[in-house]
């Protein structure tokens, strides 16, 4: 192996070691100490997704320049507010990112306070069913700007009709217009900012220097085409200036970085768009899909099955169902004919990773391999299903999620051909439990990565395959977490 480089940070972590609470950890394993440990292997997790905080306590009061956040995933962007505090009960903002959307680790922020305390609070992301978990926060002293980073980054759609805001730059904050008006236009295929004539906006950072190694670069609409814009004679110490003389200044994609990009790079850039990737939606719907065979009288003839969920039915596409009574339960007796698919698909609250619980009441004459009770997904790739399924594979024939590991099965499925089946299956986003008939049956560490979904499928899985022969007296899904009770 060869030497280690020499660090780059001027600065002690003033974190290392340092007191620590949080809202809440996930178990032993993920404590909060682990955030200030300056260890890669250890990391923080909350319990929940929402907003979760976890707050440094300094020992005295001390100078603060810059924080860095290295969150668990670098690749995804995070959103979240930094405040300090000199007596752990008055707060002031030190870093608003509560509208960022750039990824990238460690996550650096800038500013100039005295203070014992610091607070990061989690508020969203990019990716449901990721919360906030943090593998290290470090304060310094000094300023640390060493990592390379983009400190600017906007487009049109960073415009909120007051300020341009640089949620897509490592600096935050915004320009202002100190005199005109904006706005906003598609032009020859981009969305593009337009100042009027005679307007200035002002972007003010203490970091920015035309002395200091930088790129800065942006997109100009002019003479009929988009062309490099010349943005370093706007730049000035401290400040960078925008201003439209007799003429329109129409404009995207500005970006500064704190080096210095090699041509292959400024090209890169000037080809391409700076992507503006939205955030995930937190708002759950709870009860999303919700059937039952209680809807209906014995021997009834059913060929759509309304859902008791967000909205929606569930609508025959080959035969009916023909209602029973089994066991005591009415149930909708799939012969392995009857396939359903729904008129409505699945909120984005239950992509990427998204906590979720399923519900259901099965019996089956007999199991075969791979019967599909319910396929809520319509994707086809590895980690993109949620299928819920009533078969002897021991591997798979719960729930398959399309992942060798991911899915779970029972092994002594087959004693339970004849009987009724109560299925709860329950993923916090970290670990997925498989109950039938309250025994736990599956516990494991999974990871998924659900698509957007066209429709949910009764009967037989999305493609056609795996059909069910059996009775089902009721099905259900939540966009959320509800650990079973004991």
């Amino acid at each position: 192996m060869g030497a280690l480089a020499p660090s780059v940070v001027k600065s002690k972590n003033l974190a290392l070691g340092a007191k620590v609470k949080a809202s809440s950890y996930y178990d032993e394993n993920f404590r909060p100490e682990h955030a200030v440990d300056d260890n890669n292997g250890a990391l923080w997790r909350p319990q929940g997704m929402g907003q979760e905080w976890i707050e440094i306590d300094l020992g005295s009061s001390r100078q603060i320049q810059t924080i860095w956040t290295q969150f668990e995933y670098g690749t995804q962007f995070c959103q979240y507010l930094i405040e300090t505090s000199a007596d752990g009960k008055h707060w002031f903002v030190f870093a608003d990112k509560r509208n960022n959307h750039l990824a990238g680790s460690p996550i650096v922020d800038f500013g100039k306070v005295k203070a014992r305390y610091v607070r990061l609070t989690f508020t969203g992301g990019q990716k449901n069913g990721f919360g906030g978990a943090v593998w290290n926060i470090k304060v310094f002293e000094g300023i640390e700007d060493s990592a390379p980073q983009q400190w600017l980054g906007l487009t049109a759609a960073d415009w909120n009709g007051r300020e341009w805001q640089n949620n897509e730059g490592m600096l935050g904050g915004a320009f202002t217009m100190k005199e005109g008006s904006a706005r906003t236009q598609r032009m020859d295929g981009r969305d593009a900012l337009v100042l009027e004539p005679g307007t200035i906006l002002e972007y003010r950072h203490p970091l920015l220097s035309p002395s200091k190694e930088h790129t800065i670069s942006g997109l100009v609409y002019r003479s009929g085409k988009w062309q490099s814009y010349e943005v370093e004679s706007c730049l000035s110490s401290g400040m960078i200036t925008l201003h439209s003389d007799a003429e329109p200044l129409i404009i995207t994609n500005l970006r500064y970085y704190n080096w210095k990009q090699a041509p292959a790079e400024q090209d890169y850039d000037a080809s391409t768009d700076i992507v503006r990737l939205p955030a995930a939606d937190q708002q759950k719907r709870g009860l999303v899909v919700s059937i039952t065979a209680d809807d209906f009288v014995v021997n009834d003839t059913v060929p759509y099955l309304p859902n008791h969920g967000v909205h929606g039915y569930f609508e025959a596409k080959k035969e009916p169902v023909i209602v029973k009574e089994m066991e005591g339960k009415k149930a909708f007796h799939f012969e392995g004919t009857q396939v359903f698919r729904s008129n409505f698909s699945l909120p984005v609250t239950l992509q990427d990773n998204a906590p979720y619980t399923l519900e259901a009441w099965i019996l089956n004459d007999s199991i075969a391999e791979n019967e599909c009770v319910a396929d809520f997904t319509t994707s086809h790739d590895e980690l993109e299903k949620i299928m819920l399924v009533n078969g002897t594979e021991p591997r798979c024939g719960v729930i398959n999620h399309y992942g060798w590991y991911e899915d779970a099965g029972y092994k002594d499925m087959k004693t339970l051909a004849g009987k009724w089946q109560h299925i709860y299956i329950c993923f916090d986003g970290r670990i997925e439990r498989v109950y039938i008939n309250g025994r736990l049956v599956s516990e494991k560490d999974i990871q998924l990565l659900v698509k957007p979904s066209q429709f949910v499928t009764l009967g037989r899985n999305a493609e056609g395959e795996w059909p069910f022969t059996g009775y089902l007296h009721s099905l259900k899904l939540w966009d959320e977490y509800i650990p079973k009770r004991k």
